[in-house]
């Protein structure tokens, strides 16, 4: 009976070991937009907010990405909305354990495009 015990909590231990090691950080920071007329900044903690940008021009905000695992992890960086306007520095790369990277998200308006408020989401996965 001790030994279907010991195996059992052998198998629980080795299942809580991987379980740790495979786990996935998943983070979605809003990205807003507004074509405007008049240039203005703003920044609010939590989302890249552009603030107001004239159509044709370019701007760019970096975001630092850590993490925070002893060990490597696999990062992947998606746009989801705007994709023909917002571009990043790096979209998938190894970040080492207990470090960070700067990500440059740039953003460039078409020449033409209409006044109003466009969104889009930055999508950060660590593997």
């Amino acid at each position: 009976m001790r030994k279907w015990i010991y195996y059992v909590a052998i198998i629980l231990i080795v299942f809580l070991i991987f379980s740790f090691r495979n786990s996935e950080a998943y983070e979605e920071i809003p990205i807003s937009i507004q074509i405007s007329d008049n240039l203005q900044v703003n920044l609010e903690d939590g989302t890249l907010n552009y603030g107001a940008i004239l159509a044709g021009m370019f701007s760019t905000r970096n975001i630092s990405i850590a993490n925070p695992y002893p060990e490597e992890r696999s990062v992947v960086l998606k746009i989801e909305g705007l994709e023909d306007w917002i571009s990043l520095s790096e979209g998938a790369f190894i970040l080492e354990g207990n470090s960070e990277k700067i990500v440059s998200v740039n953003i460039e308006v078409p020449i033409g495009a209409e006044n109003g408020m466009y969104d889009s989401v930055l999508k950060i996965y660590l593997h």
